[in-house]
């Protein structure tokens, strides 16, 4: 499927949430122990899912929403 300027405006959204979150725009909160212990507990969880599904998917993984060519949606 050709990409659309919906593809283009999304993976543009990406980005700017990104810089928002690494650039710290914001006012530090301050976070109990456990509940940072728990999140990276959950954060750490979440990062070894989503390089598994890395993996899985291999080059048919793209950042664009559109499927690439050639794809075949699967339905059970």
């Amino acid at each position: 499927m050709r990409k659309t300027s919906k593809d283009y405006i999304f993976v543009f959204i990406q980005f700017l949430l990104f810089g928002v979150y690494a650039f710290d725009f914001f006012q530090p909160l301050v976070i109990p122990k456990f509940i940072t212990t728990f999140g990276m507990v959950i954060a750490f969880i979440g990062f070894m899912i989503a390089l598994l599904t890395v993996f899985e998917l291999k080059s048919n993984l793209t950042v664009f929403p559109t499927p690439i060519e050639k794809a075949e949606l699967l339905t059970h």
